[in-house]
C-alpha cells in the first residue's frame, strides 16, 4: 500500500450554515488523522480573489487521489471540481444526507464514482477508510491470472475487502457475469474451509 493518499474535500460553502461549515472543518481534521491519508486544503468561504480560488481548488483536485464531494448545498464550484475530477479519472466519493440530489451528479458514469447517503460526518470518515483499505488490495492481473485466483489471493491478503467484494458480487444484477463470479466465489469459499 502507498504511504499516503491525497484526499480533496469539496462542498458548497456559499449558502451553507455555519454549523455545516464547522462540521466540514472537523471532518477534515478527523480525516487527516486516518492512516495513509493527507487532506488537501481548499480555499474557503470569504477568500476574495476569485481567480486564485479557482486555480488553487482545481489544482488540488488535479493533485488528489480521492475527491470527497459533499453535495449538501447547491454549488457551481463543487460541480466544476467534480467535472475536473471526472475528466482527470480521479476516484470520487460523493455524498449527501438525502438521496434527492442533482440527477446530473448521481448520473456520473464512472467505475471510480460512487454516491452514498450519510447520517453524520463519521459515515464519511468510514467511507474514506474503506476506500483506503480497498486501495491496498492485490491487483487483478487479467492477462496472467484467473478471476478465481484473484479472489483467492484477495481473501488471503485482505479478508475485510474480500467480504466487500463478495457482497458486491452477490448484489450484481442477474446475468452471465454474476453467474460466473458466483461460481468463482463458491470455489474460493470451498478452498478456504
Amino acid at each position: 500500500m502507498r504511504d499516503e493518499f491525497l484526499v480533496y474535500i469539496g462542498c458548497g460553502l456559499t449558502d451553507a450554515p455555519q454549523e455545516f461549515i464547522g462540521q466540514v472543518g472537523e471532518l477534515k481534521k478527523t480525516l487527516d488523522q486516518v492512516s495513509h491519508v493527507r487532506v488537501l486544503d481548499f480555499v474557503g468561504k470569504g477568500d476574495t480573489n476569485s481567480v486564485e480560488v479557482r486555480k488553487r481548488d482545481l489544482s488540488q483536485v488535479a493533485s488528489c487521489d480521492l475527491m470527497v464531494a459533499i453535495c449538501e448545498f447547491g454549488s457551481t464550484g463543487l460541480g466544476m471540481e467534480m467535472q475536473k475530477a471526472v475528466a482527470e479519472n480521479k476516484h470520487i466519493l460523493a455524498c449527501a444526507s438525502t438521496l434527492d440530489r442533482s440527477q446530473l451528479v448521481r448520473g456520473i458514469e464512472s467505475d471510480r464514482f460512487s454516491f452514498f447517503q450519510y447520517e453524520q460526518m463519521q459515515n464519511v470518515v468510514e467511507q474514506v477508510e474503506e476506500w483506503v483499505e480497498w486501495q491496498g488490495r492485490p491487483e487483478y492481473d487479467k492477462e496472467n491470472e484467473s478471476y478465481f485466483r484473484y479472489l483467492y489471493r484477495l481473501a488471503i491478503a485482505n479478508p475485510k475487502v474480500y467480504q466487500k467484494k463478495r457482497e458486491r458480487i452477490e448484489n450484481m444484477q442477474d446475468g452471465p457475469a454474476r453467474y460466473r463470479a458466483l461460481k468463482h466465489l463458491s470455489a474460493v469459499e470451498e478452498m478456504l474451509t
